[in-house]
């Protein structure tokens, strides 16, 4: 799991770097970058949260 955390963190840092290079805030590129970004933030945030549940079920069984 922390090397899918890893990667989901760089790809959140990607979003923010190419929102740099996209232009304007109304621009297709700079739209997707952004809701690229903020998908990323996301699963970050919920994905521990996910794993402790899934523990908690697994080793209740």
């Amino acid at each position: 799991m922390s090397q899918q955390n890893q990667l989901l963190a760089t790809m959140s840092e990607v979003a923010e770097q190419g929102l740099l290079a996209a232009g304007g805030p109304s621009t297709p590129a700079r739209r997707r970058l952004a809701e690229m970004g903020d998908f990323y933030e996301f699963v970050l945030r919920e994905l521990p949260p996910l794993i402790d549940r899934w523990r908690t079920e697994f080793t209740a069984k």
